[in-house]
C-alpha cells in the first residue's frame, strides 16, 4: 500500500525530472542555434560539450553519492555532442 508521503515524494521526483528535461531541452536548442548561426564553430561546440561530459564523468569516478547520475549525465551530453540532438535521439535520464 502506497502512503500519502510516498505519493508526494514520487510527485516531487517527477517534477524534478520534468524541470531537468525542460532545462536541458532549452540549453540544447540554444547551443544548436548558436552553432547554426555561426556563433559557435564545430570545434567550439564539441569542445564545450566534451568539457561538460568529462566534468560529470570525472565526478562519477570520484565515488560521490550521485555517481550513477553523473555518469548518466555525462553520457547524455556525449550523445548530444555526437548526434547533435539528444531529444530526437530519445536519450533521457529514465
Amino acid at each position: 500500500m502506497t502512503t500519502r508521503n510516498e505519493l508526494e515524494q514520487e510527485k516531487n521526483l517527477q517534477n524534478t525530472k520534468a524541470i531537468a528535461m525542460a532545462g536541458f531541452s532549452i540549453i540544447e536548442s540554444l547551443m544548436l542555434s548558436l552553432k547554426e548561426r555561426g556563433f559557435l564553430d564545430e570545434a567550439e561546440f564539441r569542445g564545450l560539450l566534451t568539457d561538460a561530459a568529462e566534468a560529470h564523468k570525472l565526478k562519477s569516478k570520484k565515488g560521490c553519492s550521485n555517481s550513477d547520475l553523473h555518469r548518466r549525465i555525462g553520457l547524455l551530453v556525449e550523445e548530444f555532442r555526437d548526434d547533435g540532438n539528444s531529444t530526437r535521439a530519445g536519450v533521457w535520464l529514465d
